[in-house]
């Protein structure tokens, strides 16, 4: 006790007046700097804990516990102090013990972030409820006259898979949404689960989503984050290699700061299902589970591989699974022997309902009602007749009814438009946008082809709605002037709100306002996305020949929907900067130079691209004060005014450096100052030849492009050399100097990972030519026995 207490009046005491507390970090650094005098203090306090323990009563020592956990876990952010803190107790098993659960339990959260992504919820969340007092039937107990397995029964009763099938459009999401989250089914699995623990785990495919949204890796990503969320420990077991992965960090680099964010490696395909294994030998541990799984008829991918992974999961006697698709083939082979459903057969009653609600309750129908009850009430069934179960198709079906009154048709006018209802949806898909006023017929051609363009095309971009507020921005934009400047909100309600109104009048509806947390939240509606009404409405464009129809013709030979893209990108990137979200302002600002490279390909003069219009974003960045490290770069490589220094006036400018990084080779090739800046590299300057190896300015989705389009830096390169850039240049990278033709060959290693097509290999073997015949050094190892089979090498 002597001894403790002469080391502790030891220690420095704060001056009179001064504040008597350290901050952890503090107290951490101490500990990292003199570790010996840290372990004797440790020791002569254990010596007294224990003494004092054999006078004090047990609880108390459960206290001291617990505030050793509570001082552990004020360090907890730092997995380098914690590791050295361990190090240094180890010899003390509280203190240990405390601190290996805390090392644990952020390893843990470290993993389940990696599983993580952004989109994990964002199909289910945009799924629209259902109509008031529809779907009642699929959770309330029945006699079961009709041709289905009752749900309720088989969620009390039933194992191993429900199939809920239906046609396209008949509103199966919408069913899988209702129940999964509905109280009753909660209820209902409880009682399963004899009252134990139940875990409910949901995924909804999404064609048209991500492909994290629509592949089997999506699906046993999420459904393995979900559990392993609600059973951490479990964590280490089912993933030991990324726990492994973990350990083998904080090791190596025990001694220097450690980054509690730097990505770890994803499971492969054996792991995830090595991890599933262990889930379901633990299946005692985690309790009964029961699975939602939607849309199976909308992954892109191997049907086969996704229905064994269902099959594998029912095979648990405490898991089951409901899953919802079409009556495509290969889901009715592997689902028709389980307990199922067919939504179309099953949904009368509930489109009755919402007839009588659109058309019923409108107060022209309520008229015609008045004065003919009985050919009114069979208009409305006739009506409930043709949708064939189908919502898409009704929802459709009562916008004309309801436009026709709006139109003050008479009875018998109503009855024709009736009749004139294709039953397919393709056809109502056509016979809807023949309807639109031939004055809008166009610009609606102009909304759908761009959304299509968006939704289609591959790009390294996350895919995740078009920006109403941005869509509205360049809707006519080779009408007039383009004008990208910062909006007040009042401006941005405006545009938004007719945005809306064109769609309705335009389009018929076929593109909407996204139904998600965004129509609620503070931004409103001028942060809605715009996305196609349905799936279907997709397809139904997929087909070509639906871009031959008279009223999908776009006669104004300077559109493209690239290009208005590009410019999309550019006005919001402005609009989120103005807005201090420098995030989404560098993603938005990228997004538009892809596709303003993609619009180079197709329109190489037009100047509507929006390589010609930066000057808004560019001169915005100058004004604020940036925290984005990219974003300050590009900042501070913009021209002011004349009093800038030298070696940014004499620079190329940002616009076709820019390019140069992008891939907009037509833009590149004929800017005024390519010529001047192709041979010459200024003092203070990179030459040009480094922005198309090294994206200076943009972030790394640039160097993580999709197959197609992988190449942009290497054609970009093979341009340069071929107008006379230089590759003996030097340049300063991160204080080391090194020729452009080094950084090629570092390209090269990574671009030859991938399996390359013939004109991909025969790019790369001309770029080495060229180099070879500038620089007798450049002798890339190994390279040469790669190569001696490609097209265009010499023998």
């Amino acid at each position: 006790m002597k001894s403790f207490m002469r080391r502790l009046e030891a220690l420095p005491v704060p001056a009179q007046g001064q504040a008597t507390t350290t901050s952890v970090a503090q107290k951490t650094r101490w500990v990292i700097r003199d570790k010996q005098k840290f372990e004797i203090l440790v020791q002569d306090l254990a010596e007294l804990t224990a003494k004092l323990d054999q006078v004090v009563p047990p609880s108390s020592s459960e206290t001291a516990r617990s505030m050793i956990q509570s001082d552990i876990e004020l360090i907890t952010k730092d997995v380098r102090k914690l590791l050295l803190f361990q190090e240094a107790a180890a010899n003390h098993e509280a203190i240990t013990q405390s601190t290996q659960q805390n090392l644990d339990r952020m390893r843990q959260t470290r993993i389940l972030n990696t599983l993580w992504f952004r989109m994990i919820n964002d199909r289910s969340e945009s799924i629209s409820k259902n109509h008031r007092d529809t779907l009642q039937w699929a959770i309330e107990d029945s006699n079961n006259t009709e041709s289905w397995h009752d749900l309720p029964s088989w969620l009390l009763n039933g194992s191993g898979i429900y199939w809920v099938s239906g046609k396209a459009g008949s509103g199966k999401s919408t069913l899988m949404k209702f129940v999964f989250g509905h109280q009753r089914t909660t209820s209902i699995l409880s009682q399963w689960a004899n009252r134990g623990r139940l875990l409910i785990c949901h995924y909804f495919f999404s064609n048209l989503g991500t492909d994290l949204q629509k592949s089997q890796a999506g699906l046993s990503r999420t459904l393995l984050y979900q559990i392993l969320d609600r059973n951490r420990s479990l964590i280490r077991e089912a993933l030991p290699n990324m726990w492994k992965e973990i350990l083998e960090r904080e090791s190596s680099m025990r001694d220097k700061d450690l980054a509690t964010h730097d990505d770890i490696t994803l499971p492969s395909v054996a792991e995830t299902r090595q991890a599933f294994e262990v889930i379901s030998a633990n299946s005692d541990r985690i309790g009964h589970i029961c699975f939602f799984i939607d849309g199976l008829d909308e992954l892109v991918g191997e049907y086969s591989d996704s229905i064994g992974f269902i099959n594998k999961l029912a095979q648990n006697e405490q898991s089951k699974v409901i899953v919802s698709s079409r009556p495509i083939p290969s889901c009715v082979a592997a689902f028709r022997k389980h307990p199922h459903l067919k939504l179309q057969d099953l949904t009368r009653r509930d489109i009755q309902a919402y007839v009588q609600f659109k058309v019923g309750g409108h107060p022209s129908m309520k008229r015609h009602m008045r004065r003919s009850p009985e050919e009114s009430a069979s208009l409305m069934n006739e009506l409930v007749d043709k949708s064939c179960g189908v919502w898409l198709w009704i929802i459709l079906a009562c916008r004309s009814i309801c436009g026709g009154f709006d139109d003050h048709d008479r009875l018998s006018e109503i009855r024709r438009r009736v009749d004139e209802l294709p039953p397919e949806l393709k056809d109502m898909f056509m016979h809807m946008l023949s309807k639109i006023h031939r004055r809008h017929q166009e610009q609606g051609a102009q909304l759908l082809k761009i959304c299509y363009a968006y939704q289609k095309t591959k790009s390294p971009f996350l895919q995740k709605g078009l920006y109403a507020l941005g869509l509205a921005l360049v809707d006519d934009y080779n009408a007039e002037p383009i004008c990208i400047q910062p909006l007040d909100d009042e401006e941005k309600l405006e545009i938004c709100e007719e945005l809306e109104g064109r769609l309705r009048s335009r389009c018929w509806g076929l593109l909407e306002f996204a139904t998600s947390r965004t129509r609620t939240s503070a931004g409103g509606i001028t942060e809605a996305k715009v996305v196609f009404m349905h799936r279907t409405v997709f397809e139904f464009l997929s087909d070509q020949n639906s871009w031959k129809l008279d009223c999908l013709q776009i006669h104004d030979a300077d559109f493209e929907a690239s290009t208005a893209l590009s410019l999309y990108g550019m006005h919001m990137a402005v609009q989120k900067l103005s807005e201090n979200n420098e995030v989404a302002a560098m993603d938005l600002f990228e997004e538009g130079l892809w596709w303003g490279a993609e619009a180079d390909k197709q329109r190489p003069d037009d100047t509507n691209n929006c390589f010609f219009h930066l000057t808004a974003f560019l001169s915005l960045l100058s004004e604020r004060r940036l925290s984005c490290v990219t974003l300050q770069r590009l900042a501070q490589a913009v021209p002011l005014d004349s009093s800038d220094p030298p070696s940014i006036l004499n620079c190329p400018p940002v616009a076709l450096l820019l390019a140069i990084e992008a891939g907009a080779m037509n833009f590149v090739k004929s800017h005024p100052s390519f010529t001047a800046t192709s041979r010459d590299c200024q003092r203070g300057c990179k030459p040009i030849l480094y922005h198309a190896l090294r994206k200076q300015f943009l972030s790394g989705k640039f160097n993580d492009q999709p197959t197609d389009s992988r190449f942009n830096s290497s054609y970009m390169v093979e341009m340069l050399l071929l107008l006379g850039c230089d590759a003996t240049n030097c340049v300063s990278v991160s204080g080391w100097e090194t020729s452009l033709w080094s950084l090629w060959l570092e390209e090269l290693t990574r671009l030859t990972a991938y399996t390359l097509s013939e004109d991909e290999k025969a790019t790369l073997a001309n770029i080495s030519k060229i180099l070879r015949t500038t620089n007798n050094e450049f002798r890339p190892e190994g390279f040469d026995d790669m190569i001696i089979d490609w097209p265009g090498v010499a023998h």
